[in-house]
Parts: C-alpha cells; structure tokens; sequence
C-alpha cells in the first residue's frame, strides 16, 4: 500500500511534459504582449515628437510670415525711383520653392529693430533642414554688404519642402498659385508644404501676410 501511495504522489513524465508545454506557451504569449506593449510606446511617442515637432514649426512659421514688413528698400545709389539712373526700390519680398526673403522685427527682448530674413531649404550629403538666417535691415546700408546676425536651423531631416504664392487678380478674374514671387506687392496667400524623412507630409501650411506696402 505504502509503495502504491509513493507512486501516485509523484508526477508523471506526460504530465510533466503537459505542464512544461503549457509554461512555454504562457511565457510566449506574455513576452508577445510585451513587445507588442513597447512597440505601441514607441510608436506613440514618435507620434507624439511628430506632432509636437509639427505644431511648434508651423506656429513659428504662421506667427512670424503673418508679422511680414511689405517695404520698399532704397536704391544702393540715386534717389528712389530716379529715371536718371534707372535705380528703382526693390520691393523687399520675394521667393521661390525653395526660399523666401523677407522683413520683419525681432522682439526687444532679443534684439530688437528690423531685419531681413531668409527661409531657405538647406540640402547636402550631410544634411536637409530648413534654415532662417538673419540679417540687420537699415535703409542707410542699403548696397552694403553685410555679415549675418543668426543662422538659426528650424527643422531638421527635411525630406521636401515647398512654398507657393497665390496671385489674387480681381481686375482680370483670374487668381493662381505661383512657384516663385517677385512682384512689387504683397500675394494675398503663401503656402508652405513640408515633408520630413519617415514620416508623412504635413497639412499645407496656409499663411495670410500684411498686405499693406510701405516705401
């Protein structure tokens, strides 16, 4: 009797076997959940560097080509606008796909006064990123050449990136998008579209600037 006990107090190598399987299928499935549960974060927070990214880089674009000086320089030599000399003022805003120069300030507690600035897409071998460099603007400099004060990068890995100028014609019923800008007045809509590597395009960033022109 004492013998019959041992035995069935023991396991069997079936149910050994059973039970061995059933733990590796539980610390499959648990190791399984677990990656799934580490992919979902990662993913989610490059989601969410995406948009932050996103967000913060069209609110500086909106805000800042929403602020747009439409000015006139000065000529480097003669009177505005003399027809003795030919020299004209340029209009200090114009573009193409891939830049953008302008006027506007800076805040006083960075610097102050008015500048020029250039929004230009940088591409390299080593690099493509979206770069704002910033000049000092003063009539009296007009023809001088001029060091930059700042060359800031705005967004780095730039996969494409694209600006477009919409031409309001009332007079001939006729509006367009235009691939590049060098007219004596403001457009009446700049529209910037944006890539960056590995992640899908952004919604078209669509910015009114002043429309006002000062001389």
């Amino acid at each position: 009797m004492s013998g019959n006990r041992a035995a069935q107090a023991g396991f069997t190598l079936m149910e050994v076997l059973i039970a061995a399987t059933l733990l590796a299928v539980m610390m499959t499935l648990i190791l399984g959940s677990l990656r799934i549960g580490v992919d979902s974060w990662s993913t989610g927070e490059r989601r969410s560097a995406s948009t932050s990214r996103m967000l913060v880089t069209s609110n500086f674009l909106r805000t800042h080509l929403s602020a747009v000086l439409p000015l006139f320089l000065p000529p480097s030599k003669g009177k505005l606008g003399s027809d003795a000399t030919g020299l004209r003022p340029q209009f200090l805003f114009r573009g193409e796909q891939g830049w953008l120069q302008y006027a506007g300030t800076l805040p006083p507690q960075v610097l102050g006064g008015m500048y020029r600035f250039d929004l230009h897409w940088v591409q390299s071998n080593e690099r493509s990123e979206l770069r704002l460099t910033i000049w000092p603007l003063s009539p009296s400099d007009a023809g001088k050449v001029q060091d930059p004060i700042d060359d800031v990068t705005i967004l780095e890995n730039v996969e494409s990136f694209a600006i477009s100028y919409f031409k309001l014609n009332e007079l001939e019923g006729r509006s367009e998008w235009l691939k590049e800008w060098n007219e004596e007045n403001m457009p009446a809509l700049v529209r910037i579209e944006i890539t960056v590597a590995g992640e899908e395009a952004w919604p078209p960033l669509v910015i009114a600037p002043r429309p006002e022109v000062r001389r």
